[in-house]
């Protein structure tokens, strides 16, 4: 491998590196807005359920797919 190939080789192994870190970080951080909200009083635990349901709703509405309930679910317990 020359040393063209392997310095672009490694640019690709970094930003898939650093965009794995980018989407972890932003699910934990979803996982902490939906566990605030809650916290906050906004929803009683009974509703949990309902808000997960209406989140993954609005989100595929504004994001297409990827935000099922349990993704959202997921997101939560992550955090």
């Amino acid at each position: 491998m020359t040393p063209i190939s392997q310095r672009l080789k490694s640019g690709q192994i970094q930003a898939a590196k650093r965009l794995n870190t980018t989407i972890l970080e932003t699910y934990w951080r979803i996982g902490r807005d939906i566990v605030e909200f809650e916290q906050a009083g906004q929803f009683r635990a009974a509703d949990g359920a309902e808000l997960l349901k209406q989140l993954s709703k609005d989100l595929k509405q504004l994001h297409s797919k990827g935000f099922r309930r349990c993704n959202i679910s997921d997101m939560r317990q992550f955090y």
